[in-house]
């Protein structure tokens, strides 16, 4: 791996990470805004809102936006055309899903639309239909190496976003209605922009699209899908049914405050996705290349968890009010979890790559049914701390059955004793910035804090053989040795 190639790639990895935080942000952002203009259980509304909201476009979007990623670089001289007629599809398939959806809401038992109005559950469902038909879009950037583009296209979905909900909220004052609104109009308006931009570049053209590999491929990622949203919000659902929305909106609250972890991993994969796509067609050893980005990409990691953890309390204490106190340890916890999906979801790249995607779904699904299990055991003893512990689990489970499958299909060059090291270390710094007892001054106790983490990436980069892979430094010159 050339210096030329990681320095490129790091510098698109920043720009997705900055698209990432600004888009992704806007719920971060908003958490201040929602702890003081929503009461406690309008808050637990909202997240059962948002959990709708978010769960339609990967499940509606029937796996169409990665055989965009998977697909593209195969068509040539075709491949607008093929996005183009990729997205009319799925803009039929997401409506007869979400229509179908709609109509369910209806009969949704009285205990649910006694807290949450048929209304605002059907703009939580408009919302994500308008989201839906947005990802294929930004896919098309991501596998075009268009980091700009992808950055550009988001920062304006991030202003429109939290300017409406700030001013349908706090200046409207029309409470938990003005966040599901506003979420509606700014992504109703980015679905008409994603199409005009689509059909610019090309008109629809279904003679183009291979149906019969399209579908094999795609299809088995719907139910993949469905599994993911289930091990991501079956912690909330579980939590809302044994402890109401004023436990939730607190556990909510600390599980937004640790996906600052998420928006960056998932920023350096749309940096690495092409890359790996386009070297597995060169080389499908590949293991030297893999195992050196995946050491950077993992210490990358560990330092944006080592933050969350250690800086937990500040953070808690400056963006919620003393009603959220409780929030600290749940979000460490989390993001103990959300590292291990972080690996997730760079081991399943081997898998896609090799076109295994019913093994990918049937990864999912185990893994699904041991967090629905760990919610259910763990939630009625340990409340806030127990949904957090399944979160854990199930990241923690899917990372290593990942791991294991994927390492048949493509030879990732990654072993125990290689990041026995570095994790080592993670968890000294981490176990120290669990015990370590909040401040009086928050800004001051953030400061201290994040000065003590910075330690870790020094003493990552001073002692010999801490990284993963076969080179300390991946921006000098010449090929890996």
């Amino acid at each position: 791996m050339s210096g030329r190639s990681m320095r490129k790639l790091s510098i698109s990895a920043l720009i997705y990470a900055v698209g990432d935080l600004l888009t992704k942000g806007a719920r971060f952002i908003l958490i201040p805004f929602y702890v003081r203009y929503l009461s406690m259980d309008e808050v637990g509304a909202l997240a059962i809102l948002q959990l709708l909201t978010f769960s339609i476009p990967p499940i509606f979007s029937f796996g169409l936006p990665m055989s965009v990623a998977r697909f593209y670089q195969d068509m040539t001289d075709k491949a607008d055309r093929f996005v183009s007629s990729l997205w009319c599809i799925g803009f039929g398939l997401s409506l007869l899903g979400c229509s179908l959806l709609a109509v369910g809401i209806h009969f949704l038992p009285e205990a649910w639309t006694s807290q949450l109005s048929v209304q605002l559950l059907l703009l939580a469902v408009l919302a994500g239909f308008f989201r839906a038909n947005c990802s294929i879009l930004e896919k098309k950037f991501i596998i075009r190496r268009e980091p700009m583009k992808y950055r550009s296209f988001t920062f304006a979905q991030f202003l429109s976003t939290t300017g409406l909900i700030i001013y349908l909220v706090v200046f409207r004052d029309l409470g938990l209605k003005g966040a599901v609104l506003g979420e509606v109009i700014s992504c109703g308006c980015w679905m008409l922009v994603s199409v005009s931009m689509l059909f610019r570049a090309a008109r629809p053209d279904f003679a183009v699209i291979a149906w019969r590999g399209i579908f094999r491929y795609a299809a088995p990622l719907a139910p993949h899908m469905i599994f993911m949203w289930a091990i991501s919000y079956s912690d909330r659902l579980v939590l809302k049914a044994y402890e109401g929305f004023d436990q939730l909106a607190i556990y909510n609250s600390a599980y937004m405050l640790a996906s600052l972890l998420p928006i960056f991993s998932l920023a350096l994969k749309n940096a690495w996705l092409p890359d790996f796509f386009e070297r597995a067609e060169q080389d499908r050893s590949g293991g030297k290349d893999f195992s050196a980005k995946f050491g950077w990409y993992l210490f990358i990691c560990l330092i944006m968890a080592l933050l969350i953890i250690v800086c937990a309390p500040p953070l808690v204490h400056i963006f919620l009010t003393k009603e959220y106190l409780e929030a600290t340890r749940p979000m460490q916890v989390v993001a103990f979890g959300l590292i291990f999906h972080a690996i997730w979801i760079v081991f399943v790249n081997p898998l896609y790559y090799a076109k295994r995607t019913k093994t990918v779904a049937a990864i999912s699904a185990f893994v699904m049914i041991t967090n629905i299990l760990a919610n259910l055991l763990l939630i009625p003893r340990y409340s806030l701390l127990g949904a957090a512990g399944a979160t854990v689990i199930a990241y923690a489970g899917g990372a290593l059955i990942c791991f294991m499958v994927a390492q048949k299909e493509y030879n990732m060059n990654l072993t125990a004793p290689s990041l026995g090291g570095l994790t080592l270390l993670f968890f000294l710094f981490a176990g120290c910035g669990v015990c370590w007892p909040p401040g009086q001054q928050p800004w001051i106790d953030l400061g201290l804090r994040g000065v003590a983490v910075l330690l870790f990436p020094v003493l990552v980069i001073l002692i010999p053989g801490l990284l993963p892979g076969n080179r300390p430094n991946p921006f000098r010159t010449g090929p890996c040795r």
